[in-house]
């Protein structure tokens, strides 16, 4: 009898869209950086879904998307996760000319601030930092409304 041992990298066995916690935190992290952080007091959702694909693909910002993409082409799991952040009190959820906006609440910003406090997320808020300076005007018109 013979038994093989393989090695596979852990990052194999985990698909990270998987992974509800740790998404949960990136949302709150880049409504964090988008308003806190800025001049803007929310955060649109395509502008929130397109910096949460590229954490969550782990890319660089290259350049800003240049087409809008429909509210109803954003992933279904992003948006049941943000209805059940907003039906907690943790993410306030306002609609201005049908585009919905979201900003985070003060239990909310003291979740957020819990979270900064743990080291093991320092590589992610530091890329989230970084793409969430993007201004709403910048991303707005960049883009080629279809």
């Amino acid at each position: 009898m013979k038994i093989e041992i393989i090695k596979y990298d852990s990052s194999n066995l985990l698909s990270i869209r998987n992974l509800s916690s740790y998404q949960v935190v990136i949302i709150l992290f880049i409504v964090h950086y988008s308003t806190n952080e800025g001049k803007a007091k929310y955060i649109f959702l395509d502008k929130l879904y397109f910096i949460f694909d590229l954490v969550l693909c782990k890319k660089k910002l290259t350049g800003l998307p240049r087409f809008t993409i429909p509210t109803w082409k954003v992933d279904k799991e992003l948006k049941n996760k943000l209805i059940i952040l907003s039906r907690n009190n943790i993410l306030s959820q306002t609609q201005i000319s049908k585009k919905v906006r979201y900003s985070l609440t003060e239990y909310g910003n003291d979740m957020v601030k819990d979270l900064l406090q743990i080291e093991e997320l320092e590589s992610i808020k530091h890329v989230i930092q970084a793409i969430s300076k993007i201004s709403t005007s910048d991303f707005e018109n960049s883009r080629v409304t279809l």
